[in-house]
């Protein structure tokens, strides 16, 4: 078997779709406070709200960006012999292209891995009918939304829709890893 296979994501791949996982709580937090202090601006102008929407689904690609930096940042300062020597130490406060690709890609992997959550849960959930006749879909909604927006993962480490998140985000991380080693391989930059 390959080491750049798609098959089965590495170890890089599965600790990065954990760490999103669970910062994905604080990012949800701080996406919903900054909802939550909007609206007491009731009398705001349409395009104001939708700039300010705008910003909040963006938010995640730049806390993620300045979160890789400053951890690189912490890496370099305290543990400097940790690094490879191909790789420059980093330097500054403002995000560099790397960290911003790292946000990036993090936004798109907690949308997809949503999507894929979503989709893969409602179809694996059992559904059924409660006393108005309804089907339980919007509990699935409910429930996967609750999971991914809680800052206490723990309470949902084992349950099937948290675990098709990881499974979703690990294979993402995986596919990325194995793009970046066949641009490196052929000399694409």
């Amino acid at each position: 078997m390959k080491s750049n296979s798609l098959w089965f994501p590495n170890l890089q791949s599965w600790i990065s779709a954990v760490v999103l996982a669970f910062t994905s709580g604080l990012l949800i937090a701080g996406m919903t406070n900054v909802a939550n202090t909007t609206r007491v601006f009731d009398r705001m102008p349409p395009h104001l709200d939708l700039f300010i929407g705008t910003l909040a689904l963006l938010s995640p690609i730049a806390m993620i960006a300045f979160g890789h930096h400053w951890l690189y940042l912490s890496i370099d300062r305290f543990f400097p012999s940790s690094r490879t020597s191909e790789i420059d130490a980093v330097g500054g406060y403002w995000p560099t292209l790397s960290s911003w690709w790292e946000g990036l890609y993090g936004g798109v992997t907690i949308i997809l891995a949503t999507i894929l959550c979503f989709g893969i849960g409602g179809l694996l959930m059992p559904f059924h009918i409660n006393a108005r006749g309804s089907t339980g879909t919007y509990e699935v909604v409910y429930q996967i939304s609750m999971m991914l927006a809680d800052l206490n993962k723990f309470k949902y480490l084992f349950s099937p829709p948290f675990i098709v998140w990881i499974f979703s985000a690990a294979y993402l991380y995986q596919f990325e890893y194995v793009m970046r080693r066949y641009f490196a391989s052929t000399g694409i930059r």
